[in-house]
């Protein structure tokens, strides 16, 4: 019993990256190239004859949130474009203020 192994007898595996924070930390271009090289060097250990199909549940999930990601930045940029020109119109109108009561 000792010599067992389960994994000739496994319907599925699963593998778990250790460091998945600096993958999803980096723009979707750089993750698509960090799973690829990571699927690669699983599929190099395996052997490219094993029956495995490699799929990232989390990075298709993230993919997904991705779009409400973009909406959200565009509306904080909008508040930010549309606060700096009050900002300014503020400063402006303060600055011409002063200077009339500083002429009367």
């Amino acid at each position: 019993m000792g010599n067992f192994s389960l994994d000739k007898f496994a319907m599925t595996v699963n593998i778990i990256l250790k460091d998945k924070f600096t993958i999803y930390n980096n723009k979707e271009n750089i993750q698509q190239q960090l799973l690829a090289k990571f699927s690669n060097y699983i599929i190099s250990i395996l052997g490219l004859d094993f029956p495995a199909q490699i799929t990232t549940p989390v990075f298709f999930s993230y993919q997904s949130l991705s779009i409400v990601k973009i909406f959200l930045d565009n509306i904080l940029n909008s508040v930010m474009f549309f606060l700096s020109i009050l900002c300014i119109l503020l400063i402006y109108s303060l600055m011409l203020g002063v200077r009339f009561f500083i002429i009367t």
